[in-house]
Formats: C-alpha cells, sequence, structure tokens
C-alpha cells in the first residue's frame, strides 16, 4: 500500500489500518481452514448407513428399475478413494445419498429427474435449444427447491398457495 507521501507503507501498517473485523474475520477463516485440513477416517459422515455389501445388494435388487442399472450399482459399491493411508468407500456413501434422497424427498428427486431430462433435450433443439436449455433448468431448481421445502414442511406451502387458488363462483 502507498501511503499519501507516495512511499509503500510496511505490511504491519496496512494491517493496522484495515478495519478490526476485517482482521477478525481473516482469523476465524483462517482457524476454520486449519480444522478442515485434518481428515478423519472415523467421521460420521463418512460411515455409510447399511453395514454389509450384502444389505446394499438387497436394496438394490428391490428397486424397480433395469437390470443394467442394477449391475451399474452394484459395481459402484465397489469403487474406494485411498487418502493418506485410509480407504473411504465412496461408491456406499454415494448409493446412501442417492437412497436417503429416494425415500426421504421423493417428490423432489423426481422434479430433479424430470426437469433435467426436459432440459437435455431442449438442448438439442436447433437454435434455441442453447438459449431454452438452461432456463429450463433454472426453472427445474426452483420447482425442486419449492417442492423440498414444502415436503419439509409437511404440505404447509402448497396449502397456503390453495387458499389463494381461484374457485368458480356459487362453489
Amino acid at each position: 500500500m502507498k501511503s499519501a507521501t507516495g512511499k509503500t507503507a510496511s505490511k504491519k501498517q496496512a494491517t493496522k489500518s484495515a478495519p478490526a473485523s476485517a482482521r477478525r474475520l481473516a482469523q476465524e477463516a483462517k482457524r476454520k481452514l486449519a480444522g478442515m485440513s485434518k481428515f478423519n477416517p472415523d467421521d460420521e459422515r463418512l460411515v455409510p448407513f447399511l453395514s454389509s455389501e450384502e444389505e446394499y445388494r438387497k436394496v438394490i435388487d428391490r428397486l424397480k428399475i433395469k437390470p443394467e442399472y442394477k449391475k451399474a450399482l452394484k459395481e459402484a459399491l465397489k469403487v474406494t478413494v485411498t487418502i493418506g493411508k485410509y480407504v473411504v468407500q465412496i461408491g456406499k456413501k454415494v448409493i446412501d445419498v442417492v437412497i436417503f434422497a429416494l425415500r426421504k424427498h421423493p417428490r423432489t428427486v423426481a422434479v430433479l429427474v424430470v426437469g433435467s431430462i426436459l432440459s437435455l433435450i431442449a438442448g438439442h433443439i436447433p437454435l434455441i435449444g442453447q438459449l431454452l436449455a438452461p432456463i429450463l433448468f433454472t426453472v427445474t431448481l426452483i420447482v425442486a427447491t419449492i417442492v423440498f421445502v414444502d415436503e419439509a414442511l409437511k404440505g404447509y406451502i402448497l396449502d397456503v398457495f390453495a387458499q389463494f387458488a381461484l374457485t368458480p363462483k356459487g362453489a
């Protein structure tokens, strides 16, 4: 930083001139980053929900999807990532997240799947596809967010919208 006299100020002086809140935020960010750099293999977020590979296979077999997709999911179970001296079963964790999302928020997943497919199809329309696909996908994300929040609030949002719905006279 240059001072009013045109000379470059030292780093210490520049730090003092910064607001105290900015310095406090920088120190807090450094502490958080320092804590994030440590890998903990026992972190509960890395532990799969189901205990054995046989349980995963049973869940996959019960899914109503094509056999090729079931085979691909079973192959995904075997995917691992080595971090230092630890092996993380990332394939199982991804399948956990998918199964959890399907069970907990089926309407949200359905909206995302249908919207993604429509966006993909729209992207292949000559001339307007490149403009239409991002707009359609953005709308999909907005609708999925509304459905997700509505599922979390147990239908409250849709009930509020239903109160403002137009009803014919005399009904």
